[in-house]
């Protein structure tokens, strides 16, 4: 016979994986998240119900803070029901990886694009598809400061599987500066006579120009989406309270 346990006598994992994972990262925790570093990497884990059912979702976030000086945009997850049609609308971007399995899965919304092909590599990839539901986006802290979120739907309740995931979030963070190296090194040109050859620096700025361009860009998008969202909530509200009022006076 099959029993099925109320949402609310289910064990709580944060009883036992917070005070874990505070200790592991060499920091502490509260009632929802632990923090700590990693590598030198600030990393937060935190347990987080998001609205959108009665009983909420659960999530795991996986925060890590990213090097400042190096413009990053990122909303990687699987697709959902209506995003083709939005990116033919030109209201999400799509960047393909080369990766057809991963291409055909995943939404890639993110920028500048060298960068991020270099930071998705093969082992991220396969982490990434090794989860069902799995968000990775960019975010900005209360004190402005750049970071990674990993999030997996549910709350882990797996100490080594979720410092296993922490080392890739890490592993991301850390290989910024290493994957804009490559983007720098592969803009790099050279000019002069055969005896004396120097760097064109006007190369460099104009590919630097190009790759925070390409970043501005796809902010402008998610600002342009974000807010055509809020006028959209905005008016089913309207309507709602419209359609209430009908009612009420019919009864009446």
């Amino acid at each position: 016979m099959l029993y099925v346990v109320p949402w609310w006598r289910r064990p709580d994992p944060r009883h036992w994986m917070l005070p874990a994972l505070g200790r592991a990262l060499g920091g502490g925790h509260d009632r929802d998240r632990a923090w700590g570093e990693v590598a030198e990497v600030a990393t937060t884990v935190g347990f987080r119900t998001r609205t959108g059912s009665c009983e909420g979702v659960m999530w795991t976030e996986i925060d890590v803070e990213l090097p400042k000086a190096y413009p990053l945009t990122l909303n990687v997850r699987r697709y959902r029901a209506f995003d083709r049609a939005q990116i033919e609308r030109g209201a999400l971007l799509d960047l393909s990886l080369g990766d057809p399995l991963f291409d055909e899965a995943f939404l890639v919304e993110a920028a500048p694009a060298e960068v991020v092909r270099e930071l998705l590599d093969g082992p991220t990839r396969a982490a990434l598809s090794a989860l069902r539901d799995v968000e990775l986006s960019t975010e900005t802290t209360v004190a402005g400061k750049p970071m990674l979120r990993m999030a997996m739907r549910g709350w882990q309740d797996d100490e080594g599987a979720c410092l296993a995931w922490v080392d890739v979030a890490v592993s991301f963070a850390r290989r910024v500066r290493e994957a804009y190296a490559k983007a720098e090194d592969a803009s790099t040109t050279l000019q002069g006579g055969p005896f004396r050859l120097e760097v064109d620096g006007e190369a460099i700025e104009a590919a630097k120009r190009a790759r925070e361009a390409d970043v501005a860009r796809l902010r402008e998008v998610q600002t342009r989406r974000e807010g055509g969202g809020k006028e959209l909530i905005v008016v089913m509200s309207v309507l709602l309270a419209m359609l209430v009022l009908v009612f009420v006076a019919l009864a009446i």
